[in-house]
């Protein structure tokens, strides 16, 4: 079994050596998603069984959070401070990303719904923490790989850098983050860490890893809505970082990407040209969120209607009008996203 402490370096060439590499030199995106669950496994420890027991009653204090986002902002304050970051205007829009997902992540928590997608919620804990103390440190520190991404990359896209959810974990692992935790709840934040950018999650996830992993990727998303939507109808011109280097036009987009929001379903990152591609995508997510929570922060926000708005005013783009106002209709159950196959 491979260490907890094991490297990303090291990880990557085992990864390459049990599920194959592609001709650049990378696992095949099908292999990858089949067999994380086998590597995360090794990868973690017990990313299917983790042990659990009751939380004890103190685990949901606020004064652990309030310790861990004092430290979040001591560790990214360095950044905004290194004369070596050309720009440091994404790294404080990655901050205020973070506190706004651990924002949507407290919604989510506590506004469990007959609606959700999701079926029983886990009790108990890991590692004397529960699981919504679990959730909110994961939502914390989910993007806290991208800090050191920027500094060394001058991008946030990971195909031109390496996966910031990697660079994420080595972060927890080598700074003092998480101290104090016990090995159970550090391993178990790591995991949830490692999960949330991933297309598809691993078939086999255990159940008290799936929940916390969807609350914090359903929390990702919604806030991502937003801060796409402001830059889509902000009066400047689009960032490429932020928009991960999309060619700019009014009206060309991606067949591929317009489909699957007419099937209610999301694209695939892969297949982004343009920036209306980037707004269809988004539009995409609304039917892979777990939580009605989700659904409803969607709605009062006015996201989807300004994405939509942002859109070519053509017959076409108008079809998608109705399909995504029935998928926020307040009655309308969350769809949920699917594992990899």
């Amino acid at each position: 079994m491979l260490s907890p402490a094991l490297s990303v370096q090291a990880w990557r060439a085992f990864a390459r050596r049990r599920l194959g590499d592609d001709r650049r030199g990378r696992c095949a995106p099908q292999e990858r998603e089949r067999g994380l669950g086998q590597i995360g496994r090794q990868l973690f420890g017990r990313i299917v069984s983790f042990n659990t027991h009751p939380a004890p009653q103190n685990a949901a204090s606020g004064g652990l959070l309030a310790e861990h986002e004092s430290r979040f902002r001591a560790y990214t304050e360095r950044y905004l401070a290194d004369p070596d970051v050309q720009d440091h205007r994404p790294i404080a829009l990655k901050i205020e990303h973070t506190l706004q997902v651990l924002g949507n992540a407290s919604r989510i928590l506590d506004a469990p719904s007959p609606l959700d997608a999701w079926g029983d919620i886990p009790q108990g804990g890991v590692g004397g923490l529960g699981y919504p103390q679990l959730a909110r440190l994961a939502a914390l520190y989910h993007d806290v790989g991208r800090f050191e991404q920027y500094r060394r990359y001058n991008t946030f896209h990971d195909k031109k850098s390496e996966n910031h959810a990697r660079l994420g974990v080595r972060a927890l692992r080598q700074s003092d983050l998480l101290d104090g935790l016990e090995d159970e709840a550090r391993r178990f934040v790591q995991t949830a860490v490692m999960l949330h950018n991933r297309r598809f999650l691993p078939r086999g996830i255990a159940a008290d890893v799936g929940y916390v992993t969807r609350v914090v990727r359903d929390a990702d998303k919604v806030d991502i809505m937003r801060v796409m939507v402001d830059h889509f109808t902000a009066p400047d011109p689009a960032d490429p970082v932020v928009t991960l280097h999309v060619k700019e036009h009014p009206t060309n987009y991606t067949p591929e990407l317009y489909e699957a929001v007419l099937a209610g379903s999301s694209g695939d990152y892969t297949d982004m040209r343009w920036t209306n591609d980037f707004k269809l995508l988004i539009l995409g997510w609304i039917f892979q969120l777990n939580f009605r929570a989700s659904l409803d922060m969607v709605r009062e926000r006015s996201l989807a209607r300004r994405l939509l708005e942002n859109l070519p005013d053509t017959p076409k783009m108008r079809r998608l009008d109705g399909i995504i106002d029935t998928a926020l209709a307040p009655e309308t159950p969350a769809a949920g996203e699917s594992a990899a196959e």
